[in-house]
């Protein structure tokens, strides 16, 4: 609990929205969700490809939610790695940053970091250079 506290005090300096509520909302059910879904896992090391799954489940129900559960996800995954709070390594703090800045624009994520389309049912192309 101490680090949604921390995590609101953040959002209220550095969030994207002007209204905490909906993000605290979000956070406080997605936090029993994702501890069932993980089995317990540690949420400042969330696993990108259990994140991915469930956005993809969440969209196929309700793609505006989808949407706004993923910038709600991704502000507090920023949070996290901003305050020396995650505990995950680099490189799945930055597939989970993708999963979830795709996750807001409903396109899909897979879980190794590529995005991909509907059309190409997850199969992953070749990656391209920034």
């Amino acid at each position: 609990m101490g680090s949604l506290l921390a995590f609101m005090a953040w959002h209220k300096e550095h969030g994207t929205t002007s209204d905490p509520v909906p993000v605290l909302a979000d956070m406080m059910a997605f936090f029993p969700v994702y501890a069932d879904i993980s089995g317990g896992a540690a949420l400042t090391a969330m696993d990108p490809a259990l994140i991915a799954q469930k956005l993809d489940s969440l969209e196929e129900r309700d793609p505006e939610f989808s949407a706004s559960f993923s910038s709600s996800l991704h502000e507090y995954v920023h949070f996290l790695g901003q305050t020396g709070r995650w505990s995950g390594t680099l490189e799945s703090l930055g597939v989970l940053h993708g999963v979830l800045y795709h996750g807001m624009f409903n396109e899909k994520f897979s879980s190794a970091g590529w995005p991909r389309t509907r059309a190409d049912g997850g199969q992953h192309g070749s990656r391209k250079s920034a």
